[in-house]
């Protein structure tokens, strides 16, 4: 009995060394690869509510990676913690492949660098696997506004320092960081207003509660087409093609600064097997390319184009780096 009892435990620390050995490994990371078309359900997680910008590019991924492996893609939607409670949710998850994380490439560094009850590292805890970038970024102000230019509107903020109002989605968030850069960049001092969103910025803007905002371009295209909306600059190199009236920051003679152009990205936790990673990464740019409409898509969602591999990686480690600097020359404090 006691011989029989010794000889499982042996047969179970034999299969746990045999885990460890570079062989064992080897066929770990194996099966894993092999599971994630293995017709289980996959989780795809936005830390935000149904409708939010995360969300509708989280829903185009997941058709793509479904459409990639021929199995079932869902969102989930975690809200809460401004991003936290989802974000959170994909570390504790099995690692098996089936639940992954969609989110704005900036908003991961800045929900972790200013909000105290974050318990996860962008950089360590995740690895991009697959992303679409943004087209950028358009400073706007209300169509009764006095500001023609954004000449006019930087010459008014330094005649008054801290009169001039910007609103953004809240505090750490891309149009806050970003205009907070370019005050820093071009000496001009405007008074932050934060908000739960960029929609209720916009409400407050056509009410003329507001001075202006820097918007994602495509939040804006249409209402500065009805001309509810005057665009003063795009901060990119050259004129968006559905805003041909609105000037580059460049052209302007204002400033040549430019903030670095965010992404939606497809993360896994960074301890899932590299073979899966790449498995999901490819499955993914698969489905992007047996979309024929998928670039025009894009567009309609105001992204601009697809990124993976190490271009990717290095385009977020570049962010992060951007960002982090941004935030502590600010003086943006974690709450």
């Amino acid at each position: 009995m006691n011989d029989s009892r010794d000889s499982r435990l042996s047969r179970r620390q034999a299969l746990a060394y045999f885990a460890l050995t570079p062989l064992g490994a080897s066929l770990q990371e194996q099966a894993f690869s092999q599971d994630v078309s293995s017709g289980k359900l996959t989780k795809v997680v936005c830390p935000y509510s149904a409708g939010s910008p995360v969300d509708v590019v989280g829903r185009y991924m997941a058709a793509c990676l479904q459409t990639g492996i021929r199995s079932p893609v869902v969102v989930e939607n975690i809200a809460g913690g401004g991003g936290i409670t989802g974000t959170e949710a994909v570390l504790r998850a099995p690692l098996d492949g089936h639940t992954l994380l969609v989110q704005a490439s900036g908003a991961l560094t800045t929900t972790q660098l200013l909000n105290v009850a974050a318990r996860f590292d962008a950089a360590r805890d995740f690895t991009p696997l697959w992303g679409i970038t943004s087209i950028g970024t358009v400073i706007v102000v209300g169509a009764q506004s006095p500001y023609r230019t954004i000449k006019d509107l930087m010459e008014a903020a330094r005649a008054k320092p801290g009169t001039i109002t910007y609103g953004s989605a809240g505090i750490g968030s891309t149009p806050h960081i970003n205009t907070e850069m370019f005050m820093k960049e071009t000496g001009v001092k405007l008074n932050h207003i934060p908000y739960r969103s960029s929609s209720a910025v916009i409400s407050d803007m056509l009410g003329g509660h507001v001075d202006c905002l820097f918007a994602s371009i495509a939040s804006v295209v249409p209402l500065i087409q009805e001309g509810k909306l005057r665009g003063l600059a795009v901060l990119k190199p050259a004129r968006f093609d559905d805003l041909p009236g609105v000037p580059t920051l460049l052209e302007t003679g204002a400033s040549a600064w430019m903030p670095p152009t965010t992404a939606f990205v497809l993360y896994a936790p960074q301890k899932l097997p590299a073979p899966l990673k790449a498995q999901i990464a490819t499955a993914t740019q698969r489905g992007f390319e047996a979309d024929p409409e998928g670039v025009a898509r894009l567009r309609t969602m105001g992204l601009n184009s697809a990124i993976a591999g190490q271009a990717l990686i290095d385009y977020v480690t570049n962010e992060q780096s951007i960002l982090t600097r941004a935030i502590k020359d600010a003086g943006i404090q974690a709450s």
